[in-house]
């Protein structure tokens, strides 16, 4: 699958455009496997490196852990916090 989507992005980066100039293309998901993504070609991006962990870091990191905390709160697994919100604003 690699090769295919290499072949398909040329020598350029799938997100920003630029090439890759003698640095090693990422492979990601565009959606995560955590979210539902699927191992399919049209669910791969090829990506530079810089592009990979902007994604990652960021937009990535920050769907899982909504997807996480949702689903906590609908198993009644997260806490909740067991003060008013006017006693919490005014704690240290």
């Amino acid at each position: 699958m690699k090769k295919a989507a290499k072949a398909r992005a040329g020598d350029n980066c799938e997100q920003c455009g630029l090439p890759f100039a003698g640095r090693r293309p990422e492979y990601d998901h565009i959606l995560p496997d955590g979210l539902g993504g699927e191992p399919t070609l049209e669910n791969c991006a090829v990506l530079c490196p810089s592009c990979y962990r902007i994604k990652t870091h960021t937009e990535d990191r920050l769907r899982m852990q909504k997807a996480d905390n949702i689903a906590k709160k609908n198993d009644g697994l997260k806490r909740k916090f067991p003060w008013p919100k006017q006693r919490r604003a005014g704690c240290r």
